[in-house]
């Protein structure tokens, strides 16, 4: 079988959320942080024939850039990736040494939606690279929008220091003040529609890549 390289920059993404995966039988890849305060799914166009573990995920996607257009055969303790002539025995790792990602979280209830474009995700990454800013509170505005702040978690949000505000396009009529730290914000370039469940957890869910992430919030958030 051959692995597109949509599936491919997906595995790359969440690399960087777990440097390890376990994938299961058929067509949905998952992946969970250490901190359990990420986890990612996402559909893909391969129907993996068998479940396996891979303990650096890094260096799969490093030794498949050995080849141009490889096929992939999964055999019963190794993947062998081969094109022309050249090919590789990928070994497996001990399936209990990669932890698997659990198959559903479930969503407490509704406290707000709204949508979040790949621009817009990159312009808060941004801002928050250049002022040093290390967490982004989504709050409603006494006009009844949404809008994120990015600060500096050590200094407070109602401080005297810098803050970068973005107003969301849409609207609301809850009160709250949930809490992300930035560096969660692993998605995928995508635009997103974002829901989040209590104060508990916000789902990205990618309107283009068939990718989703629940990212956990801080333990700060409120809604009224």
């Amino acid at each position: 079988m051959k692995i597109s390289k949509k599936t491919f920059d997906i595995l790359k993404n969440f690399s960087g959320i777990r440097s390890s995966i376990h994938v299961e039988q058929g067509n949905v890849i998952r992946t969970v942080s250490t901190a359990k305060n990420i986890m990612a799914e996402a559909k893909v166009e391969e129907d993996f024939v068998k479940p396996f573990a891979i303990f650096d995920l890094g260096k799969f996607i490093a030794t498949t850039s050995l080849f141009g257009t490889p096929e992939y055969q999964f055999n019963d303790k190794f993947v062998t990736i081969k094109a022309n002539n050249s090919s590789v025995n990928y070994f497996y790792a001990d399936e209990k040494l990669v932890e698997k990602a659990n198959k559903s979280i479930k969503m407490p209830a509704l406290t707000v939606s709204f949508d979040l474009t790949q621009n817009q995700i990159a312009e808060i990454q941004k801002a928050s690279s250049v002022l040093q800013l290390d967490a982004v509170c989504i709050r409603n505005t006494e006009a009844g929008g949404i809008e994120m702040v990015a600060f500096d978690r050590k200094v407070g949000l109602n401080s005297s220091s810098n803050v970068f505000t973005m107003i969301l396009s849409d609207q609301t009529d809850n009160k709250f003040n949930l809490f992300m730290d930035i560096e969660l914000l692993k998605m995928i370039p995508d635009d997103y529609k974002v829901e989040v469940g209590g104060t508990a957890v916000a789902k990205f869910t990618g309107k283009n890549n068939s990718v989703s992430y629940w990212i956990a919030l801080r333990s700060e958030s409120t809604k009224s």
